[in-house]
């Protein structure tokens, strides 16, 4: 009985090592937000700091020993079962939303007093004013986190912040500020939820094409208003299709099967080269062609379309959805960057100084975790000489 006893405990501890050197079973990969370590040099180099290399060789070998992924896969769906994540809350019926932008990130905007959030909305003046100088309108998109829309998506472990909540107020004072030119998504998310049209995604953190879409129909109808331009105006519905998919926060729980819903998608001919022609910018070896959307790019509508003048429009990953529901299709000439981390504003002071001659408007969006840092920048300083 010993015997046999101890021959199984032998063969389980060998188990992860016979699957690191001739795999038995195939492990599909868990998705970590981080590179896994490799083995290090085992050279004379290294083996002139023994603690070094064995730290090394140990990390190297607690990220890749046997089943690594499979026992990964195991805790995390019992903790599932048990109804609990460490990356994300999970709510009723499928919905998932980041622990860090419920926790963390909205925690943040929380704390933010009035004087605080009016100096915030007073900074965008400051950027509004630069621009006038030069001609240029500018719009702010504001967008909300899905649990403004969906709060039955939130678990029961989740916080709940005072109401309204500091967004909210900041997005009353950006009205005050800009009126109409302010375009707040709420609205229009809410809007969609009352007419049943699924407005977010279940499994992932963003807007769906079709919430997008009708957002991005918002900013064209304000632009054709400015314009006096009725005929711009974007009147058509947006073609629905129905998909069955698992999202990104979906793709963070390292399950035996991904979380999976029914959700909708627009389809659209915004690539149509009939209709105008894309210039992608920043192409390198990684470029896929099928996704380019991570990529900054110029568009210009093919000769005797009509559309609305030459417009900037600075849009983070929520952005994407713009141009798939055919938002581009409206605008002679386009020159659309997506948004990096917005720190001192460097990026977006390189983004001022690529504006192209003839620019009349200047669009940008932000998402309700962003709300902090974007209020942060000073843009006086951004838009100095």
């Amino acid at each position: 009985m010993r015997l046999t006893f101890v021959i199984l405990w032998v063969t389980l501890l060998s188990l992860p090592i016979v699957q690191m050197i001739k795999p038995m079973a195939l492990e599909p990969p868990v998705l970590e937000n981080r590179t896994l370590h490799q083995l290090p040099d085992l050279n004379r180099a290294a083996m002139a700091t023994p603690i070094t290399l064995m730290r090394n060789v140990s990390m190297w070998f607690n990220d890749n020993f046997g089943f690594r992924n499979t026992l990964i896969r195991l805790r995390t769906e019992t903790n599932y079962r048990l109804g609990y994540s460490e990356r994300l809350h999970l709510g009723p019926d499928g919905w998932l939303n980041y622990r860090d932008v419920i926790d963390t990130q909205k925690g943040r905007n929380a704390l933010l007093s009035d004087p605080q959030l009016t100096e915030f909305a007073d900074r965008f003046v400051a950027l509004h004013d630069y621009l006038a100088k030069r001609d240029i309108d500018l719009l702010v998109v504001t967008v909300p986190q899905k649990d403004v829309i969906y709060p039955e998506s939130l678990g029961r472990d989740a916080p709940h912040y005072p109401k309204p909540t500091a967004f909210t107020r900041m997005q009353d004072i950006l009205t005050e500020r800009f009126g109409a030119n302010h375009i707040a998504a709420e609205p229009i998310l809410r809007n969609l939820r009352a007419q049943n049209i699924q407005a977010f995604h279940r499994t992932d953190f963003h807007w769906t094409d079709v919430a997008g879409g009708e957002v991005a129909r918002a900013i064209v109808n304000r632009l054709a208003d400015l314009e006096g331009a009725p005929s711009l105006r974007w009147i058509a519905p947006l073609t629905i299709e129905q998909i069955h998919w698992a999202g990104g926060e979906s793709q963070q729980l390292p399950l035996f099967r991904y979380v999976t819903e029914d959700s909708i998608r627009t389809n659209e001919p915004w690539r149509d080269p009939a209709q105008g022609t894309f210039d992608w910018l920043g192409v390198d070896a990684n470029f896929n062609p099928d996704f380019p959307l991570g990529h900054d790019f110029n568009w210009q509508l093919a000769p005797g379309r009509s559309g609305l003048p030459a417009t900037v429009i600075v849009s983070n990953s929520y952005g994407e959805s713009f141009w798939r529901a055919g938002m581009n299709l409206h605008f002679q000439h386009l020159q659309a960057f997506r948004s990096k981390p917005w720190g001192d504003g460097t990026f977006f002071a390189s983004v001022l100084r690529r504006i192209a001659p003839g620019t009349k408007y200047f669009i940008i969006e932000f998402h309700e975790a962003e709300m902090v840092d974007a209020g942060r920048i000073k843009w006086s300083d951004v838009t100095a000489p």
